[in-house]
């Protein structure tokens, strides 16, 4: 990331585009165009920018660019935080949560390389997706297009974390499911006009968890989960995992993420 920024007196407004140019990097021009402070109505972030992101590169993957100012425009600001953890106060949700909301839990067991949840019941919003960069931006603007109107009664939804990826454990490609958390204040959720998105209920479930605060792969930390709990003799589901996100991908400082396991 960019040490620095000339960002001058410059005030940003939201709907606008912005040319960031990143100094104090020796032998580099890093220039990046991005989408500062454009926020879906249905986003209401609670802090300004404190972090900015510079991408390196003369032969940038112009895919994987454009999934990840899809994802920073959805998601928003850029949070500077530390490393958090469960405050496992019910009526205060977890500080990885950012303040967004997102779905209630008792922790049940911790250990040194995972901990088990209990999680209240929940409702989403979910889409099949491949499981390639296109696909997953394919699915998550079909989610985000449904809270931001594209449903039967038009209505605007705030969207929850984490965004879910359900990943099946198989050898030959298949399609996962990507899951948006529904506002709980939401008693009955408008029906979608898009046919590949449905509204789904969970009922109370246990999962094991492994969280990670780097930019490190999803396959990688799932296996890690697998050894773990197994080494514990703990009894879980091996046909599926999820990908649990709580922030946008381009975050650097205070990033958050998590694999899960469904428990037996």
């Amino acid at each position: 990331y960019c040490p620095a920024l000339t960002f001058g007196n410059k005030k940003f407004e939201p709907g606008k585009c912005y040319l960031i140019k990143c100094n104090s990097v020796p032998g580099k021009n890093l220039l990046l165009y991005l989408r500062l402070l454009v926020l879906p109505t249905y986003i209401k972030p609670k802090t300004e920018p404190s972090t900015f992101v510079c991408i390196s590169g003369a032969k940038m993957n112009l895919r994987y660019l454009e999934t990840m100012l899809v994802m920073f425009f959805i998601f928003g600001s850029v949070v500077e935080a530390k490393k958090p953890g469960c405050d496992c106060d019910e009526e205060k949700p977890p500080a990885f949560c950012r303040g967004i909301s997102c779905p209630k839990y008792t922790l049940v067991e911790k250990y040194k390389d995972f901990e088990l949840r209990a999680y209240e019941a929940t409702r989403w919003v979910t889409t099949p997706v491949g499981l390639s960069g296109e696909g997953l931006q394919q699915g998550f603007l079909h989610l985000t297009e449904y809270l931001n109107g594209k449903n039967k009664e038009g209505i605007q939804m705030v969207m929850g974390v984490p965004v879910l990826v359900i990943i099946p454990v198989v050898r030959s490609p298949v399609n996962g499911t990507m899951m948006i958390l529904l506002p709980t204040e939401i008693e009955n959720p408008p029906k979608p006009t898009d046919a590949d998105v449905l509204l789904t209920n969970f009922n109370a479930t246990s999962v094991y968890v492994r969280s990670y605060y780097d930019f490190s792969i999803t396959d990688s930390n799932a296996a890690k989960l697998v050894n773990a709990v197994h080494s514990q003799g703990k009894d879980f589901e091996r046909s599926f995992y999820a990908s649990a996100s709580y922030h946008d991908p381009a975050l650097v400082i205070g990033r958050h993420s998590e694999v899960w396991v469904l428990a037996k």
